[in-house]
């Protein structure tokens, strides 16, 4: 349903945001830095925004609730005993300010944006004593205008969670929707899971490990898989996947696909998933996790290809004819490059001991982390029929800050020959540093340059050549 409160939740949101964060500052400081010293966890449901996801991290079926990585913590203990009975609510602000400075469309205006999710997430094995269910839940609100759309008018939306879905014409951008539904069964010795509701695709496809603090929408999910049902237009769907022992993964699922047909899914349930079963996005994916041992240290990665293909018809791209169905594939690698090791004393070593003697190695947060991806899509009906990004993250630079982040990377979109741009590309290239305050309120400020936005318009339509744009993007999250 349309959000019928804008104005009031813009101001309040806004404003209670800034106000925890200014008074939870002096004590979250020292919290950080206490909290520094094991691995951000996080909940299993994905909610748009979670932005602490690593592989530095445990895996995500083992993640456990942790207090310290939440604003309220855990008063009178309560939040914890609901945990221990696989009762999880962990809600999450976003607040974005963006400016262009040059170049674009707009330098003149700014844009505000700001989101609200309230995920649930309950384990049935701890609740109930039924082993391998969990029942998620993500209620989501929306509010401000795609800053892409106007300010810079670029293709892969510069701004992270802003984007629509491609091919559905502008729209007023508030939302207040359950965003996400659903159930799922572990089989066969927890190696198998089986998944089915109203889902978000970028939760399990095409998602880079350490890339999830980027901006750009492309770190997300790549251009050419703007058919991909995710925030804000998530979908009914059903999916399993096969995660035997030793890293390796296989997974598919087939989506409500009408949003190519301009339903905006998201804001509805699955009656479009059953109403028209032949309009259906299917994607599958498999991928290997491995650890690299470098100089007695193991250095978490993955690689990972991906296919899909959407069974609806489409206009083709140079506007001649129809054609139906429409398909695409990908690649993903995530390294970690260096990890942080510490020697200090053993833990349990005697009284009196050599304080110069060497114990075991202890490793504290700190890393730097590649990811890079590929895509291609069929270009008679996708104006995007490439991609390639690349990103890399450096998390405690400053041994002082372990848990801030320091980001660079770059993505580029190909226009394919039909769509006629006055340019053949789009090249977005991002800086970012995030300030962790705390592990629950961190402030990012972002700088992306970008090259011939949109291919800088098109030919048949004598759009004017858009100058290289200049954006800029101060986000506030406040994980509660």
């Amino acid at each position: 349903m349309p959000d019928r409160f804008p104005v009031f939740r813009n101001t309040f949101f806004i404003g209670f945001a800034w106000a925890v964060c200014i008074v939870s500052l002096p004590i979250g400081i020292a919290g950080a830095q206490k909290a520094a010293a094991s691995p951000t966890t996080a909940p299993t449901t994905q909610a748009a925004g979670a932005t602490d996801r690593s592989t530095l991290a445990v895996p995500i079926d083992q993640q456990t609730f942790d207090a310290s990585q939440h604003l309220l913590g855990d008063p009178f203990g309560q939040r914890q005993g609901l945990a221990d009975h696989g009762v999880t609510i962990e809600p999450l602000l976003i607040v974005d300010y963006s400016k262009n400075f040059m170049g674009g469309i707009n330098t003149r205006s700014d844009n505000f944006w700001e989101e609200f999710d309230f995920p649930l997430e309950i384990d049935t094995e701890k609740l109930i004593g039924w082993h391998g269910g969990t029942f998620a839940a993500v209620y989501q609100l929306r509010h401000g205008q795609n800053p892409s759309r106007e300010l810079t008018g670029d293709v892969q939306n510069y701004s992270f969670e802003t984007g629509g879905f491609v091919y559905i014409p502008p729209r007023n951008d508030d939302r207040a929707e359950l965003g996400q539904l659903w159930y799922q069964q572990k089989f066969l010795n927890d190696q198998f899971r089986l998944r089915g509701g109203k889902l978000d695709g970028s939760a399990d496809f095409d998602a880079l490990d350490n890339c999830q603090s980027f901006l750009n929408d492309s770190f997300r999910t790549i251009p050419t898989l703007g058919l991909l049902p995710e925030f804000p237009d998530t979908a009914t769907a059903i999916q399993l996947f096969f995660e035997p022992p030793g890293g390796f993964y296989a997974g598919g699922a087939a989506f409500d696909g009408s949003g190519a047909r301009g339903i905006h899914t998201g804001e509805y349930g699955p009656r479009y998933f059953f109403r028209h079963p032949d309009d259906l996005f299917y994607i599958c994916e498999i991928g290997q996790r491995y650890d690299l041992a470098v100089d007695g240290r193991m250095l978490p990665g993955r690689i990972a290809f991906g296919g899909w293909h959407d069974t609806n018809s489409f206009e083709l791209v140079n506007g001649d004819g129809r054609v139906v169905g429409t398909s695409g594939s990908y690649m993903l690698f995530d390294q970690l490059l260096w990890r942080r090791v510490r020697q200090g004393p053993l833990s349990a070593s005697p009284v009196g001991l050599n304080r110069n003697e060497r114990g075991a190695e202890e490793t504290y947060p700190g890393d730097i982390a590649l990811s890079v991806s590929l895509g291609w899509a069929d270009p008679l009906a996708n104006r995007v029929d490439g991609n390639a990004l690349a990103g890399i993250t450096w998390t405690g630079m400053d041994p002082a800050r372990p848990i801030d982040q320091l980001g660079f990377g770059a993505t580029y979109a190909h226009f394919g020959h039909d769509a006629i741009t006055l340019y053949n590309y789009e090249l977005a290239i991002e800086l970012f540093y995030r300030v962790r305050f705390t592990p629950s309120i961190s402030l990012e400020p972002d700088l992306q340059y970008i090259i011939h936005p949109s291919g800088s318009g098109t030919y048949v339509l004598n759009q004017f050549d858009r100058h290289n744009a200049l954006a800029a993007t101060l986000r506030l999250e406040i994980s509660f």
